[in-house]
Parts: structure tokens; C-alpha cells; sequence
């Protein structure tokens, strides 16, 4: 994002061009003035680039007219962000509350949903009784790797003009005012989708960074238990079970580079690898045969740590709210599933499935993932597995709404030849880099 800031008593601008009031363009080449905040002679606030915005509190200057060009937002976009600013009161303002509501960037592309998905969160805090969007251009030419996708060659500064809900009326409106204001406009910051449970996306971090570049996530994954399942299997002695503890811990570092950033027709694509700690904190549910017979199945190496990794390939696009993603997984990390049911233990194949000298192990897991936006901060997410190559072809369903339920708790359907179990987990994701 472009700045501005106050140094001391003084305003200070350096522009490569500037626009009087009357609309007539004037370059210049490099042009420093110094003005008191109060001078009438301020013709533009512009346009300092820098990348990033520096909180300040309100100028008590005048918003001038010298934005640039004025862009329609019916031409849908994209557009390369130059800038964004806040008009509040009639006054610029960068206060850090509301630059959390855009993930508008330097050097994004932006589209006018994107900007209306914007405009959607400011006016969910309560505060505005009307927040109206305008784009100006900028003499920064856009880079080169975007000239052939965005509809203008030139940055583009992003303003946001606020209106207050209760201004107040006479000397009173100019008391300052209480720190509740900004309490007020403190939202929790978006879910990350740069991935689900097991499966990513094609995104970096929490979707503000919609262009190539490296990203991190550190996943903590436990599934606590099955707490219903069923089975055909001819010498189980029950056909249903209910909560068995499995106790599986998985702790994980997701980096990944994105190659290709989306558009309005392309998805997003990435490419990256998973590296993961399994160790168990309970030995798995053992199940006792029918009748009279004593064998029992269980996995081995019950409380064994083991050491998974894979690479991936994935892409996302995003339509309307939802964000979609399809990928393949290649690497051992497959044969984690094998942990999550006794039913899939090596002896359970030879006990229950009749199955001898079988593994259920998969190196190619293709996957799909959805994350529906049904808020800004609070989407719903689902992802789907398939274990190639494994003993009664396993496949796995994840659903996280985990914040509606004020709570990291999941629910997963493992489903495997022979029956299945709906599992509890826990998914924890954070997002490493970029914050």
C-alpha cells in the first residue's frame, strides 16, 4: 500500500506529478513540499508508493482532490493496487482497525467483487452508515508480468470513503472520541485458506496474497477417536462400534511456492511439500474375534513414531464464495491412514478382511477441497482423500466448522471395503508466512 504520515508539525509529500484543482495535469520531476496541515494550499494528499501503511491517527487536513484519474468500477477489473486509502469524517485516516478489514495489497490484483467483499466487512463492524468505493489511477506503471491481465497499465489507488453513523452535531462531534470506537471496529482476522485439515490450496496465508511467492503453515493435527462406526466383516464380534480412542498425534510444516496467481478465468496454482511428525498417545482399540476364538487384531507398533513426508501439486479458483481446489499428493504420508481404524491394521486384514500379506499404504493421494465463505471470518471447509494403492481402498472426508462451535473440533468419515468410522479430530493450522 501506498502512505502518507505526519513528521512533527510538518506534511511532507514527494510526488512525481501532481493535479491542480482546475484538472490540468502538471509533471514534475521530483517535487518536496513542506506545508503546515492547516495551509489552504494543499491541492493533493497523493501519493507517496511505499509499501506498506503506517498506522496514524486522523490529519486534521482537508481530503484534497488530486487522487488521480477517476476509474469506473464497472469495468469489473482486475486492477494492480497501488494504494489504499481511508476518507473518515472528511479527514484521511490509516487507523490499523480498518486496514484489517481489506486484503487489498501493493502490487495484488484486484477485482470489484473483491472490492465489494471489502466494503461488506467495513460495513459489518456497525459503524458507517455508508462506505463507497472509488479507484483513481496512478502514474506507476503496473509491472510487467500483470500488463497483459490488468484492464489499465497503471496502478491504482483504492479509496474508501466512510460515512459515520453518529457523527454527533455541534461542538460536541469535535470531542475526542472514547477508545470503544475502536474496540468496536477490531475484528477477529480471516481463517487462513491456505489449506483444510490434511489437503492445501493454492493460496498463501489468509488469501491476501494472491500472487507467486513462498508460503509456511505449521498444521497440528490429533484425532481423538471413532465415535460410530460399522462393519460387514465376517469374524468381527460387532458389526457397530462406539467411541474407541485412537490417540493419534500429527504435527506438520506445509511449505509451499505458488507458481501462478488467479484470475478471472485461470486458478491459482502451487506447488509444495509436507513434512510430518506421526506418534501415537495410546495404543490403537484392539477387537477380539467371534465366538470362541482368541486372536486378536491390532496394529503394530502401536506407540511407534514415524517420520511422513510428500510433495503436491494443487490448484484453486475461486467462484462466488466458494474456493475450490484439486490436487496429488506423491510421497508415504498415505500410509497415515493406516493409524486412524483398527479395522486397517496388518492383522486386521489377515483377521477380519481375510486379506493376508496386505498393507494399507498409498503413495499417489489425489485429493479435493472446498472452503465456502459463508462470512468473511467464518467458512466451512471440506476436504476429500483417496488412498490410492491401499488395502481396502480407503478414503477419507473432512469437515471443519470448527468456528461455529468455538472450537478447533472436526468431524472426518473414514470409508474403507468393509464399512466405516466417523472420527473426531482436532485441526489446528497457522499461518507461518506471509502473516
Amino acid at each position: 500500500m501506498g502512505a502518507f504520515f505526519l513528521s512533527g508539525p510538518l506534511w511532507a509529500q514527494t510526488v512525481s506529478s501532481a493535479t491542480v484543482n482546475n484538472g490540468t495535469a502538471v509533471s514534475t520531476s521530483a517535487l518536496t513540499t513542506a506545508v503546515s496541515p492547516s495551509s489552504a494550499s494543499i491541492a493533493s494528499p497523493s501519493a507517496l508508493s511505499a509499501p506498506k501503511v503506517q498506522p496514524v491517527v486522523a490529519s486534521s487536513a482537508p481530503v484534497a482532490t488530486g487522487l488521480g484519474t477517476p476509474l469506473s468500477l464497472d469495468t469489473k477489473g482486475p486492477w494492480v493496487i497501488g494504494e489504499v486509502l481511508f476518507i473518515r469524517g472528511g479527514k484521511f485516516t490509516n487507523d490499523y482497525t480498518l486496514t484489517e478489514l481489506t486484503h487489498a495489497t501493493k502490487g495484488s490484483l484486484y477485482t470489484e467483487q473483491d472490492i465489494q467483499d471489502d466494503v461488506k466487512r467495513i460495513e459489518a463492524t456497525g459503524q458507517f452508515s455508508a462506505v463507497v468505493p472509488k479507484l483513481y489511477e496512478m502514474p506507476t506503471p503496473v509491472p510487467s508480468q500483470l500488463s497483459t491481465i490488468a484492464v489499465v497499465g497503471r496502478e491504482v489507488r483504492l479509496v474508501y470513503k466512510l460515512a459515520e453513523k453518529n457523527p454527533g452535531a455541534g461542538p460536541a462531534s469535535s470531542a475526542p472520541k472514547k477508545p470503544l470506537a475502536a474496540k468496536n471496529l477490531r475484528v477477529m482476522p480471516p481463517a487462513p485458506l491456505s489449506g483444510v485439515v490434511f489437503t492445501p490450496t493454492a493460496y498463501r496465508g489468509h488469501d491476501q496474497d494472491n500472487s507467486p511467492g513462498l508460503g509456511l503453515d505449521i498444521n497440528a493435527d490429533y484425532i481423538i477417536g471413532r465415535l460410530y462406526g460399522k462393519n460387514s466383516f465376517k469374524n468381527s464380534p460387532t458389526k457397530t462400534n462406539y467411541l474407541d480412542q485412537v490417540g493419534v498425534w500429527m504435527l506438520s510444516a506445509d511449505g509451499k511456492m505458488q507458481l501462478q496467481s488467479e484470475t478471472n478465468i485461470r486458478p491459482a496454482v502451487a506447488f509444495g511439500t509436507q513434512g510430518t511428525l506421526l506418534f501415537r498417545d495410546t495404543s490403537q482399540p484392539t477387537a477380539s474375534g467371534a465366538g470362541s476364538t482368541n486372536v486378536t487384531a491390532q496394529v503394530s507398533n502401536n506407540n511407534g513414531t514415524q517420520l511422513l513426508g510428500d510433495a503436491y501439486l494443487v490448484m484453486t479458483k475461486k467462484i462466488y464464495f466458494a474456493r475450490l481446489s484439486a490436487g496429488m499428493m506423491f510421497g508415504d504420508w498415505g500410509d497415515a491412514v493406516a493409524q486412524f481404524s483398527n479395522f486397517l491394521s496388518p492383522t486386521a486384514l489377515t483377521f477380519y478382511a481375510q486379506d493376508p500379506n496386505q498393507t494399507v499404504m498409498s503413495h499417489t493421494v489425489p485429493f479435493v477441497n472446498a472452503i465456502f465463505m459463508a462470512t468473511s471470518n467464518h467458512p466451512i471447509e471440506l476436504e476429500a482423500m483417496q488412498f490410492n494403492g491401499a488395502a481396502l481402498h480407503p478414503m477419507l472426508i473432512n469437515l471443519k466448522a470448527s468456528h461455529y462451535l468455538k472450537t478447533d473440533f472436526n468431524l472426518g468419515f473414514l470409508k474403507f471395503s468393509g464399512g466405516y468410522d466417523l472420527l473426531g479430530t482436532i485441526a489446528v493450522r497457522y499461518n507461518f508466512w506471509p502473516r
